[in-house]
């Protein structure tokens, strides 16, 4: 693979019959604890490695660790199934570069969900963090119109373009259709089709895919969450302690959908401290940590 840029280090991984696939490479001056690759949020309709706050490299590079931000093709290019062979090609690639490195899957919203899911299909990982995630494609609430987005936009024109056939194509377009999506609870009839959808999001949800196997992991969730609930981590933290699966979940009060990004909380900078000790090649997994759902919120 050919290397495009410098600083970061920008790789193309993967080349498809409609686009070229890339991760960004930024590299801690300290020694490196292992490598943070970061997913997009989305809902698997939108956004790119570029969502990457230039914030949460800093905070990550100078606690030591490399961090990548990879591309994955969205649900309107192509199929779940080859959103997930983007993530593992990604994945294999950052192996190849650094090899030898512990390699963690950070995941927001829905970058949160293929990092539970990569897991769950056995993607090398060493490691998930899974901001604002779920692991259930079955819950109700992606069925169930969104109080909270019906109330956000009136995007009723998305309804005629579906109709149409009509393509979103600009970052506007795609947010009305997961506005319109959640609004209808049409989510995931759209990303799974509507023939055999139970099977399907059964196939496809993390937490009925769980082995002995599956990397350590850290739910961090705002209890106060619009988009995602945070019963969805709780619900994925549950299923991680009935198999005995190390695992630590971090609730914090008040905190809404965008907590990834709000460095400036001094909750969430400690819920990253909390996440990387959990998640260290040179940390230890508490037998507590084993056995417990819940961490204690920082600030509850």
């Amino acid at each position: 693979m050919m290397a495009l840029a410098r600083g970061p280090e920008t790789h193309i991984f993967k080349s498809t019959p409609t686009t070229d696939l890339a991760v960004d490479i930024y590299r801690t001056s300290d020694q490196s604890q292992g490598c943070l690759a970061f997913l997009h949020g989305g809902a698997l309709l939108l956004g790119s490695r570029s969502d990457l706050p230039a914030s949460v490299v800093s905070l990550l590079n100078k606690k030591g660790w490399d961090v990548a931000s990879l591309d994955y093709r969205t649900a309107l290019e192509t199929n779940l199934g080859e959103i997930l062979s983007d993530v593992d090609s990604g994945c294999e690639f950052i192996r190849g570069l650094l090899p030898g490195a512990p390699l963690v899957l950070v995941g927001y919203s829905a970058g949160a969900y293929l990092s539970l899911l990569s897991g769950a299909r056995g993607v090398k990982v060493d490691g998930i963090c899974a901001f604002a995630g779920y692991g259930n494609l079955s819950a109700g609430w992606y069925y169930q119109p969104s109080d909270f987005f019906l109330a956000y936009k009136n995007v009723e024109s998305v309804k005629q373009r579906l109709e149409d056939r009509a393509s979103f194509t600009t970052l506007e377009d795609r947010i009305d259709l997961y506005v319109y999506l959640r609004q209808q609870g049409l989510w995931p009839e759209f990303v799974l089709g509507k023939e055999d959808l139970r099977s399907q999001a059964e196939s496809f949800s993390p937490i009925c895919h769980l082995s002995a196997h599956y990397p350590r992991a850290v739910l961090i969730h705002g209890t106060s969450d619009n988009d995602v609930p945070v019963a969805a981590s709780i619900e994925m933290a549950g299923a991680l302690k009935n198999r005995d699966l190390p695992h630590k979940l971090i609730l914090l009060e008040g905190r809404d959908h965008d907590l990834f990004f709000n460095l400036e909380d001094d909750g969430v900078v400690g819920a990253w401290d909390d996440a990387l000790a959990f998640l260290s090649p040179n940390g230890t997994i508490e037998e507590e940590l084993r056995n417990a759902s819940f961490s204690a919120p920082r600030d509850m």
